[in-house]
């Protein structure tokens, strides 16, 4: 959370998704979490290896890995370069927030643990991954067409994302898949009020926009 250059954040993120691996494996060890532990790290390492695309763009553009690098050059990079960087840490932040389609992994990793390690998911990992995608949109990038145009489509992705995960969890007999999926719906719930806090920021809406970032933040 407080990490404030590339290199030094990547480390823990990959230390973040390989710790909660071996929680799971160190509560329960057989065939079934087995199985499930290892989709959750294959869905995590793909999110991985996109962000690692997105800081390599971000800090090639900026002339440096460091954060506030990031948010005092992002007006100097070209409006489709900022769409991609924006698209890749989407995809690479939304692999661990269990945006479509990675909720995937959700189930059989939270199933897999007791009930604590789904608490530290939910309410450290999934936090750190809301609060890199919304620093990267509130603060990264810029308002230009192809920002707004990639907000659109983030909002889309998380309305879709959060309909499909609550449909899923209805479907659940274990509780604790069940609130995995519960997760990742409010995840996409609050990734939603992030894309929704960058269009108003675009057009200028600034109480809105705050607003809509509170709102997203207490979610």
């Amino acid at each position: 959370f407080s990490l404030q250059d590339a290199a030094s954040f990547f480390i823990a993120w990959e230390v973040m998704s390989f710790g909660g691996a071996v929680m799971i494996l160190g509560e329960r060890l057989d065939k079934g979490i087995d199985r499930s532990v290892f989709l959750m790290l294959c869905l995590l390492e793909v999110g991985a290896v996109v962000i690692l695309l997105g800081l390599i763009a971000f800090s090639y553009a900026a002339g440096g890995i460091s954060f506030s690098q990031f948010a005092s050059s992002a007006h100097n990079l070209p409006n489709a370069l900022q769409f991609f960087i924006g698209l890749l840490f989407f995809i690479g932040f939304g692999a661990k927030l269990g945006i479509l389609p990675f909720y995937e992994w959700f189930p059989g990793a939270y199933g897999g643990g007791s009930g604590a390690t789904g608490a530290m998911f939910s309410g450290v990992i999934l936090n750190a991954a809301f609060f890199a995608i919304s620093r990267v949109f509130l603060t990264w990038l810029t308002p230009s067409i192809a920002t707004f145009t990639l907000a659109i489509f983030v909002c889309i992705i998380a309305v879709i994302s959060a309909i499909l995960a609550i449909l899923y969890a209805f479907q659940q007999s274990d509780w604790r898949r069940l609130l995995s999926l519960s997760s990742a719906e409010n995840a996409s719930i609050a990734v939603l009020l992030v894309g929704t806090a960058f269009l108003f920021k675009e057009e200028g809406l600034l109480k809105l926009a705050t607003l809509a970032a509170v709102v997203a933040y207490l979610h």
